[in-house]
């Protein structure tokens, strides 16, 4: 069984981008949120219709191999929150994305320890313009480490 893993919070998002504009559409987006390790996918929340200010609080406990913290503290790993706007006919849009680079975090806030921050959405290949912030909050676990208890009411 997994040892190392980690607790993430996705919570909110405000002053995203519209990406339903034009005549006939809301001028809002459906956003949702993507959490992702390289190709491995561990959370993904729900899509919040026309809004540009959404509420998730979504929390999700992602399970590592035994040695992932480790490997991540000399590596550049990253946790990618990618923003996306879901559409009924097509593909969806991207509205961009927040990177966390884990062994920097790992560095400099250790593990069990839960960290909440607000960072601004990126622009990524095919987003186009972005605006606005992710809140999410990062707990690293090791050694089968306990998930902090959540207050996400």
């Amino acid at each position: 069984m997994p040892s190392d893993g980690a607790f993430l919070e996705i919570i909110c998002g405000r002053g995203l981008v519209a990406k339903d504009v034009g005549r006939f559409r809301s001028g809002k987006s459906d956003p949702y949120v993507v959490a992702s390790i390289g190709s491995i996918e561990y959370a993904r929340t729900p899509v919040v219709r026309r809004s540009l200010d959404p509420d998730w609080r979504v929390a999700a406990r992602c399970a590592f191999r035994d040695d992932f913290w480790a490997e991540v503290e000399g590596g550049d790993a990253e946790l990618v929150l990618g923003v996306f706007d879901k559409d009924r006919f097509g593909g969806d849009d991207c509205m961009g994305e927040v990177r966390v680079p884990l062994g920097t975090w790992l560095r400099d806030h250790g593990a069990g320890v839960r960290v909440e921050r607000t960072r601004a959405v990126a622009e990524r290949a095919k987003s186009g313009k972005v605006s606005g912030e992710l809140t999410f909050s990062l707990t690293a676990l090791r050694d089968g480490g306990a998930a902090p208890a959540a207050d996400l009411a």
